[in-house]
């Protein structure tokens, strides 16, 4: 009897210690897929892990060669970033924003306008705390291009159709979200955005991408927009550098 229990508990204990447990391909979360898909678009996904650190771990490619990308699902929102695990960049250094690019249709230039500065702000505020300071293009350790999309826009003449959750989406946890820290017009328009970060090393070329997607509400304060902005950036960039990161020159002890 004794030794079915010692079995017993070494059983339960392998089981609670296991770093990861696989996820069946029609159990991946769509959130999960549409992450997946906006970073490496046309990319099949081959397997599927959790981890302990609540994140889903995807494999993309073939499973000869396939890439790995950690996206973690959020009640707001959902991120995502892909590196390899070969990559090596600095811990700390500088930076410098190369591009911005945007899908907002014409008209809305003031909103792009508005969406880069914000974006810019966070993400400096971001990569300081990580030891990392803005410079010039041609002096800095690490390149920064950023993608801004609204998609799927529809407009909702009542709020309450967004819980309806027509196509899918989410539309009234977006709704939710802008209520607890916007106000909301009984018409408005909702749509899936996203926010798309590359980080190039300007030494070895390696890259670094992360993306933040949600279904939000168009017409919202630029305060609310700030806020979700610093979310999205913050999120992203908590696995920045990636753990195989290179110590710098004035860092070494």
């Amino acid at each position: 009897m004794e030794t079915f229990i010692i079995i017993g508990v070494v059983l339960v204990i392998v089981v609670l210690c296991s770093t990861s447990s696989t996820i069946s391909g029609a159990l991946i979360p769509q959130s999960v897929r549409d992450a997946v898909s906006k970073l490496m678009p046309g990319s099949p996904i081959v397997d599927a892990t959790a981890n302990m650190e609540g994140e889903t771990v995807v494999f993309v490619g073939s499973k000869a060669n396939s890439k790995t990308v950690y996206v973690r699902r959020g009640g707001e929102m959902t991120t995502a970033c892909t590196y390899s695990s070969a990559s090596r960049f600095p811990r700390s250094g500088t930076f410098a924003f190369i591009g911005f690019e945007h899908n907002l249709k014409p008209g809305m230039e003031a909103m792009a306008e508005q969406a880069e500065t914000r974006i810019r702000k966070c993400l400096t505020e971001a990569l300081a705390l990580k030891q990392f300071q803005l410079a010039e293009q041609e002096v800095a350790d690490i390149l920064i291009t950023v993608f801004c999309a609204l998609d799927d826009h529809v407009e909702l003449f009542t709020l309450g159709e967004a819980f309806d959750e027509p196509d899918g989406h989410k539309w009234g946890t977006a709704l939710r979200t802008a209520l607890r820290h916007d106000q909301v017009d009984e018409m408005a328009t909702f749509a899936r955005g996203s926010l798309l970060i590359e980080v190039v090393d300007a030494t070895t070329d390696d890259v670094w991408q992360a993306v933040a997607m949600a279904d939000i509400v168009v017409e919202v304060s630029e305060k609310e927009r700030a806020r979700r902005t610093h979310r999205a950036i913050f999120q992203m960039l908590d696995k920045f550098p990636p753990k195989s990161a290179k110590q710098s020159p004035q860092c070494e002890g």
